[in-house]
């Protein structure tokens, strides 16, 4: 689990001391069957004779339901009381809904993982309503085991939202109009169930844009029979994607019908609404419009928002399709203009199309903790490279939850410790070189530090301290070199692309040394061919700290007796 402090919304009548127990648990109570069952999926189990008793009671009042903070109600917080008894720490939890309660076992069982239990009051809720991610990619979709495994472990750190929209998967975009087949249908089913049992809400989502003729009685029936199949098959949360789809009508039918793109899709929108709510009036719409981007006041947008049932989300990227920032002015700014909160579809870590040579391993950034005030929620589009989505997803699921309290950095080391464990140490230093994205981290920030300081020796003549720094720089790549060698672990199996640049790397900076040791005519022949071959590989590592690395070599070493010809010609970063 989590291995970071504790980030709870609100702790009272806390004393200062903390309770070291085992990892077992006394379920008592109407609820303790829940209790049993939630408790399992931590790998804590019920033992009569534990040291940690835990009772829960179903509380649906306003202290418990009403959040002052947001001024709204949720089904979502919980209350937790510690108190010590004799040898025992006796916990009791009152909660709202199932889903509260299954927070609540969260909380506690970081808490019994880490072995210490503080005594007192704890109140813990989300900031966000809407929590989740989207498998909404280009590239190869998730296996079904590897979404069932996202969503476990985004069920454990509080997401509350899926949203299955597979670029690539042919029965969502390509063959839109095609209802499922027995063993696909079975697939999907299966994610549905597991959704529901980690208490996350599975969103069935349909593409049909790029080919769909708006007017066309029979083609929206195939669209009805198709949402009608999944609809029967259990699921009651629904997206309309018209994303990157042409930007006007395509067919002489719609023109004469509808005149402008915006009026057809409001027209189907609106259509598909009233079916759901035929079937059940519970089911929910979340739409992504043809233009997701913008200051979103824009005509497009404006009119859509204007014309739609206030209950049907509305996705949007925010003033880029992968923004820098999302902050509240542009919420707001949204909902004036559509009479929609946003949903927002954060761009981040996705890296499909041009991005795709970046592996976005960076924590989430510039997002303004007051959105949750201003928006609906927030949806994390995921990469192909399922392992790596999970470090930037769990430090999303820490904003989220409390942003007033999110720490980029500290969120950052948690995961990666959560996902690589112990030897987590021996990875930071190549993680550091895998954080250029759309939220603009540099990358290498330690290299870049250590070459510039080694640069500034050298240029003041400190060349056996410029040795001793690049020394020990080079005893800590090589731990790291070991370890991406060695590890078996599912997420450097993907980042084999990357770490064939960084052995490159780690070669240049060695042959660095052995020029500034002496030996240097063989060591700037080798170091230019391995500069050049660097540049080759088209995968992104850290580049500027290079530049003025190898700038001073070149300065240095140019004045010596050494035959530089074959460096004309080669950039180096």
């Amino acid at each position: 689990m989590l291995m970071m402090p504790f980030s709870f919304q609100e702790m009272n009548k806390f004393s200062e001391k903390t309770i070291h127990i085992s990892k077992r648990v006394v379920p008592e109570g109407e609820y303790a069957r829940y209790l049993e069952k939630y408790f399992k999926e931590f790998a804590i189990f019920a033992d009569s004779e534990a040291d940690v008793v835990v009772d829960a009671v179903l509380l649906r009042t306003r202290e418990i339901m009403y959040l002052e903070k947001f001024s709204r109600l949720t089904e979502e917080a919980y209350r937790l009381c510690l108190q010590e008894r004799g040898k025992k720490v006796i916990i009791t939890v009152q909660f709202s809904s199932l889903r509260g309660l299954w927070y609540a076992v969260t909380a506690i069982s970081d808490m019994l993982l880490t072995g210490v239990l503080p005594i007192g009051e704890i109140f813990d809720y989300p900031a966000f309503v809407r929590r989740g991610f989207l498998e909404g990619f280009y590239g190869k979709p998730w296996s079904v085991e590897q979404r069932k495994g996202m969503i476990d472990l985004m069920a454990r750190h509080r997401m509350n939202t899926y949203f299955y929209a597979p670029k690539d998967d042919p029965y969502h975009r390509d063959r839109w109009e095609e209802c499922y087949d027995s063993e696909n249908l079975s697939a999907l089913c299966d994610v549905l169930r597991f959704s529901a049992e980690k208490n996350m809400d599975f969103v069935y989502c349909l593409a049909p844009g790029l080919t769909i003729c708006y007017s066309d009685i029979e083609q929206y029936a195939k669209i009805k029979d198709k949402l009608r199949q999944v609809f029967d098959a259990g699921v009651r949360h629904f997206g309309l994607f018209l994303d990157d789809i042409p930007s006007e009508l395509q067919y002489e039918a719609d023109k004469m019908k509808y005149k402008e793109l915006v009026v057809a899709h409001i027209d189907i929108i609106r259509r598909i609404w009233n079916d759901l709510k035929g079937w059940d009036h519970a089911a929910s719409l979340t739409i992504c419009p043809k233009e997701y981007h913008g200051q979103g006041n824009e005509y497009y947008i404006s009119r859509m928002g204007m014309e739609l049932p206030a209950e049907i989300d509305i996705f949007w990227t925010g003033s880029n399709i992968c923004s820098q920032t999302l902050d509240a002015e542009g919420a707001m700014r949204f909902s004036a203009s559509t009479f929609h909160q946003p949903l927002f579809w954060d761009n981040y870590p996705v890296n499909d199309a041009e991005m795709f040579h970046e592996m976005h391993l960076g924590p989430l950034t510039g997002r303004d903790p007051a959105l949750s005030v201003h928006c609906r929620g927030l949806m994390f589009n995921g990469m192909e490279f399922y392992e790596c989505t999970k470090v930037a997803y769990l430090t999303a699921a820490a904003f989220l939850w409390n942003p007033l309290q999110y720490d980029p950095e500290l969120a950052w080391m948690a995961a990666l410790h959560e996902l690589l464990g112990p030897d987590v140490s021996r990875f930071i230093l190549f993680a550091e070189q895998l954080q250029t994205s759309c939220l603009r981290q540099p990358n290498g920030p330690r290299m870049m530090a250590i070459l510039s300081r080694v640069a500034f020796a050298l240029k003041t003549s400190h060349r056996n301290e410029a040795i001793e720094m690049l020394e020990e720089f080079t005893a800590e790549l090589r731990k790291t070199r070991s370890f991406l060698t060695e590890s078996s672990e599912p997420m450097i199996l993907e980042l084999k692309k990357w770490i064939t640049k960084f052995n490159v790397c780690c070669d240049i900076i060695d042959l660095a040394l052995e020029l500034l040791r002496g030996d240097t005519q063989k060591s700037w022949i080798q170091l230019a061919e391995a500069m050049q071959f660097y540049n080759d590989i088209a995968t992104i590592l850290t580049e500027f700290g290079f530049r003025e690395f190898m700038d001073k070599l070149y300065e240095m070493f140019s004045h010596e007796d050494t035959d530089l010809s074959y460096k004309k010609g080669v950039s180096y970063g």
